[in-house]
């Protein structure tokens, strides 16, 4: 006879910071999607940058502890007036700025 085991399959939320010239403009947690919360986190941020060069800062925690930040990328952008960057994250390919 097995034992009763709670066997839990949710993920840990994925927690999104956005840091700009050294000030943290954005920082949320993503829940994981599907019916047991045990399928990929999707989260897409929308930053007001103001024209002109700016440092960059993107880190990403997928762990339960949230002080934990797996993933981290930085990166400097010039942003033309009424432009825009994309950041995506793929945990096999990491960072891609665009």
């Amino acid at each position: 006879m097995r034992r009763d085991e709670i066997c839990d399959r949710s993920r840990a939320d994925v927690r999104i910071r956005v840091t700009v010239d050294g000030r943290v403009l954005y920082q949320q947690a993503h829940h994981p999607s599907g019916l047991y919360a045990d399928m990929n986190s999707i989260g897409v941020v929308h930053v007001p940058m103001s024209a002109g060069a700016h440092a960059l800062e993107v880190s990403v925690g997928d762990t339960h502890d949230a002080s934990e930040w797996s993933y981290h990328g930085a990166q400097r952008m010039d942003f033309p007036a009424h432009g825009r960057h994309v950041v995506v994250f793929d945990r096999t390919r990491g960072f891609q700025w665009f």
